[in-house]
């Protein structure tokens, strides 16, 4: 590992290497929350996924937001950069095409209050031309789409 590193730091200086160990993700994969937690714990050890995912986010200029409903909360991967309706049509097309505006809550706010109803008064809302954030919900107000039947149902 040393001789990786003092290669890396001749040839790209800065570059970022992050050593793993592909025999310890897998096993940690077969274990179950509870087990994996213990399990790292007793070895003293941590996973090196959650460091190689946030890098690769960065090396590729990506980041998420957040969608929720009901019955699923779900991550969406962007480019840094992309506009909202760009983000909306990442979730639906139609969301791109009748996009009007975002009504958007960062993450602390929502925290603090307690409850999107107690952070809605102070809801910023964001035209087409607003880059995404990270770490923000959001609700994409759009325009209503109707779609006409062609030929018999």
């Amino acid at each position: 590992l040393i001789k990786i590193k003092e290669w890396v730091d001749k040839y790209d200086p800065g570059a970022l290497v992050i050593p793993f160990s592909g025999a310890l993700e897998l096993k940690l994969q077969e274990l179950s929350a509870e087990e994996r937690q213990k399990y790292l714990e007793a070895n003293m050890t941590q996973s090196a996924l959650p460091k190689i995912i946030k890098a690769g986010f960065a090396a590729l200029q990506l980041e998420y937001f957040f969608t929720a409903g009901p019955d699923e909360v779900r991550a969406w991967t962007i480019r840094k950069g992309t506009k909202a309706p760009q983000a909306a049509g990442k979730i639906h097309t139609d969301f791109e095409k009748g996009f009007i505006m975002a009504e958007v809550m960062k993450y602390e706010d929502f925290k603090e209050e307690g409850s999107e109803n107690a952070v809605k008064g102070s809801l910023p809302r964001w035209g087409g031309d607003r880059h995404v954030e990270v770490a923000v919900k959001g609700r994409f107000r759009l325009l209503q789409i109707e779609k006409q039947a062609k030929g018999p149902l």
